[in-house]
């Protein structure tokens, strides 16, 4: 576990890392970052509109199978995609008889392993493994509470699932957050769980918050507010990194020692930097890029891994996610508080609708003297994508360029809603909301993917250099003449959450593939990548 030796030790490790890197990509002076072009494939419409029929996505590169989560009919769809071109859907496997709804699905054949929340949403859950013949059932395990991603390790006979374990609606009931390891290394019948936990922290509270954990308060135990996320597996060793989104953190998971090791809080983003400018109102008008005096959360959803030569790197998409329920409400806008004076030297006018006045900050944080009197303002989310070495130091921020290209892309429709048709309406809650990431090696040159799950669309970026990654492309298929309560998916892809790339050798046609589920459209959309 990290103590305060430690984490000087490696501030001090990671600046003569940062200041010699002896990366020859880096220092190589021609190098010459490539580009990459999406061009749509095909789109599979799964369903209606918000109607939870394209949350998640697996491939089985086996038989050039594709599935995906569909709560409309709780199961599995899958879809024979041998030609990508068109798609074809060959089977659905139900699983109303393990919970209400499916949360994610992994394959690696020849099994797939579906995890599903129970009937009683603070009861454990479930993952079923079927095999990918036949889809016939082999075993099934009671998992956490609430299943929220599950992962087959590429190498070993292991599956590794995050439980998030959130509270129930009015915050009287708040389940543990775990993970669940299960080992079917002496065949899938005699496959053994072990569940992960976060007890062990408990007596690393005060430095962990120091660090800038987020809690929802300093007497709550960590077992009860970490919340396990989305999960990256280490490309090379038995190690997984999990997001724990509300707390703003990464747990990092020794598989071999089937323990959690580590938990890296994850800092903040200063918006009065200049490459740190946000729109922070969505009552001024239209596009307004302005400094604030506001500390982000990073709070990423999901998480990707990548090793690049000999280093290996985490990247995050920083969505930010507040604490709200029935009878507990994190969130607040800044003209519902009292700020100090010092806020008055910024402006005057700071509350105001135009101005400060409608973000929403923690009303947990920034309170240090507990006086009601705000001293900090911290908002929900980083509005972008980090990179951090494998020690947990964030080496670079994509700053405000996800809103500053889909401002240049996409002018007045800029920060639009997911389900309606709101122009500037996310500028005071979390702007574009990056959502998943993933990573892609084309040519021997690194490529990120990010998905924006509110104005929609996919943000690419090279990252072959990652001290230095350079912008390519944002793409949106969606019609912003239209409103998609309206119209649903004939508005276009909506809401992007979930994404998986297949790479030359796993995808039918022998090219690279970039599939993404739009859940607010229930579409899924499979893209060819070119490097151009």
């Amino acid at each position: 576990m990290k103590n305060s030796i430690q984490a000087v030790f490696i501030f001090l490790l990671n600046f003569l890392l940062l200041a010699c890197s002896h990366n020859p990509t880096v220092q190589k002076k021609d190098f010459v970052p490539k580009k990459i072009k999406l061009e749509q494939i095909s789109r599979i419409t799964n369903g209606g509109f918000e109607s939870n029929s394209a949350e998640f996505i697996a491939y089985d590169n086996a038989k050039k199978r594709l599935y995906v989560v569909n709560n409309t009919v709780v199961g599995v769809d899958i879809f024979d995609i041998s030609q990508p071109e068109s798609p074809r859907k060959i089977h659905t496997i139900g699983m109303l008889n393990f919970g209400s709804r499916v949360t994610s699905i992994a394959v690696k054949d020849p099994y797939i392993a579906i995890t599903s929340q129970s009937l009683n949403p603070l009861e454990k859950g479930k993952i079923v493994i079927f095999d990918s013949k036949e889809w016939r059932q082999r075993t099934v395990f009671d998992v956490g509470v609430d299943p929220k991603m599950a992962v087959f390790h590429p190498s070993e006979d292991w599956i590794l699932v995050s439980n998030e374990g959130p509270p129930n609606d009015d915050y009287s009931k708040d389940p543990e957050g775990t993970l669940s390891l299960v080992d079917y290394s002496n065949g899938i019948i005699n496959s053994v769980l072990t569940t992960l936990r976060f007890k062990n922290f408990e007596t690393m509270k005060s430095a962990l918050l120091a660090q800038g954990l987020h809690l929802s308060s300093e007497d709550v135990k960590l077992e009860k507010d970490l919340e396990p996320d989305y999960i990256a597996l280490h490309p090379t060793q038995p190690i997984a990194w999990v997001t724990l989104q509300e707390s703003n953190a990464i747990a990092v998971v020794d598989l071999y020692r089937q323990d959690i090791v580590d938990i890296y809080p994850l800092g903040y983003k200063d918006y009065q930097i200049s490459n740190n400018t946000l729109d922070a109102s969505d009552k001024d008008g239209g596009i307004n890029f302005k400094g604030w005096p506001v500390l982000g959360l990073l709070q990423p959803s999901g998480v990707a891994s990548v090793k690049i030569l000999d280093q290996v790197y985490w990247l995050t998409a920083n969505e930010g996610k507040a604490r709200d329920y029935k009878n507990y409400q994190e969130s607040v806008r800044v003209n519902q508080i009292e700020l100090e004076a010092g806020f008055d030297e910024f402006s005057k006018t700071i509350k105001n609708d135009d101005e400060l006045g409608r973000l929403h900050v923690s009303a947990i944080r920034g309170d240090k003297n507990d006086d009601s009197i705000y001293e900090k303002l911290y908002s929900f989310g980083g509005r972008s994508f980090s990179i951090f070495n494998e020690l947990g130091i964030r080496i670079w921020d994509s700053g405000n360029d996800f809103e500053t290209k889909t401002a240049e892309f996409l002018g007045n429709a800029f920060n639009n809603d997911s389900r309606q048709n709101t122009p500037d309406g996310r500028s005071d809650d979390q702007g574009p909301a990056p959502k998943s990431i993933v990573v892609a090696e084309l040519e021997n040159q690194f490529f990120a993917f990010i998905t924006l799950e509110q104005v929609g669309g996919i943000m690419s970026y090279n990252i072959t250099n990652p001290f230095a990654p350079t912008f390519i492309d944002y793409i949106n298929t969606r019609d912003f003449s239209l409103v998609p309560q309206q119209v649903g998916a004939a508005a276009g892809d909506l809401g992007p959450k979930h994404m998986i790339f297949l790479s030359g050798k796993e995808a039918p046609n022998q090219q690279p593939i970039l599939v993404v589920a739009n859940n607010v459209s229930g579409t899924i959309t499979l893209y060819k990548i070119k490097v151009i």
